[in-house]
């Protein structure tokens, strides 16, 4: 019962929340989720070990995307990554992606229904926010979107605050 009524206490207090104070909490009680749950398969019992930790990322994304006050989001990259998204997204979740971005597009594969278009012609006005979508490229993408957008558009990493990925994606 203590459990349930903590959690109905987040829920009221994150509905209140700035966007920016969202994404932070998001982001922390994700991180703190996956660490307890690597606790409990007796991975993370040494600090040192973390990095070898079994983390559940899919319950961290999705809680990412129901609470973002974030309503229209470009994704950088057109790759398995990608696609794992729009599969996690696409069942219970309405992310409205108003494009998909990689410096070589493949015109053959749909992302949210839509091709990947060149990194180098999307209008970043069009967006609120960009999804870095890789768990283990993350630098080198935000320093490309950085160089073809600069740093008026928030670059969202969704796994900032981990050990270095790739993750197993269940």
């Amino acid at each position: 019962m203590r459990d349930l009524s903590l959690r109905i206490k987040a829920m009221k207090i994150l509905w209140r929340s700035s966007p920016a104070a969202l994404l932070w909490i998001t982001r922390h009680f994700g991180y703190l989720e996956c660490l307890v749950d690597a606790k409990k398969y007796d991975h993370a019992t040494n600090p040192k070990r973390l990095a070898g930790a079994r983390f559940d990322i899919k319950p961290m994304v999705i809680n990412f995307f129901k609470f973002s006050k974030t309503s229209r989001f470009a994704v950088f990259g057109a790759g398995k990554h990608t696609k794992w998204l729009e599969t996690i997204t696409a069942a219970d979740i309405p992310v409205n992606v108003v494009a998909v971005l990689d410096d070589v597009p493949d015109m053959n594969i749909l992302f949210w229904k839509k091709h990947a278009i060149l990194a180098s012609s999307f209008d970043p006005s069009t967006c609120d926010a960009i999804i870095i979508s890789s768990d283990c490229r993350q630098e080198a993408m935000k320093k490309r979107c950085v160089e073809l957008y600069g740093d008026k558009i928030p670059l969202i990493d969704l796994y900032e605050g981990l050990p270095p990925g790739p993750y197993q994606k269940s």
